[in-house]
């Protein structure tokens, strides 16, 4: 399992290693928010995810 999740990270490009890393630590920041009940850290947190998904779709030419 580790050998194939390294050969995958392997062939992602910058732009997806970036964005796979900035995704991750949006989702921990959403669900801190949640825990603490802030509602509006939780409002930012999922703009930033919405931004994130809109800019690999768009690199990927989807939209």
């Amino acid at each position: 399992m580790k050998s194939k999740l390294i050969a995958f990270w392997k062939g992602l490009d910058l732009f997806c290693k970036i964005s796979a890393i900035s995704i991750i630590v949006v989702v921990i920041l959403l669900l801190i928010a949640v825990l603490a009940g802030k509602g509006l850290a939780f409002f930012f947190s999922v703009i930033q995810l919405a931004g994130l998904i809109s800019a690999i779709l768009m690199q990927v030419n989807i939209c």
